[in-house]
């Protein structure tokens, strides 16, 4: 089992970690040799972009995971969706700090 197996559906909206230098990759190239495959039965991956308020406000998302950018954790407290914090570059450290000390 890796770190992302779980019993539950899950829905991975996937964006390119692109430099400006760099060209954009491909889906297949981001995630692990097999993923896709490995996924297909208990998830669904979307390229590039969700309409994040739609999904966090259907009746079937349990939690989650967020990189704590300021938007993304207010679309989340209105949602009142409860979250698992994965922060990776800027404030995101701070404000997951902040959001859980409460």
């Amino acid at each position: 089992m890796g770190v992302f197996s779980t019993e539950q559906l899950v829905l991975w909206v996937v964006r390119n970690p692109t430099q400006n230098d760099q060209p954009e990759r491909s889906l297949d190239e981001i995630l692990p040799n097999g993923f896709l495959e490995r996924t297909k039965d208990r998830g669904l991956v979307v390229w590039k972009w969700a309409p994040q308020m739609d999904v966090l406000s259907h009746d079937s998302v349990g939690w989650f995971v967020t990189h704590c950018g300021w938007n993304s954790v207010l679309e989340l407290l209105s949602a009142g969706v409860p979250m698992a914090g994965w922060p990776l570059y800027a404030e995101q450290e701070m404000t997951r700090v902040f959001f859980w000390m409460r």
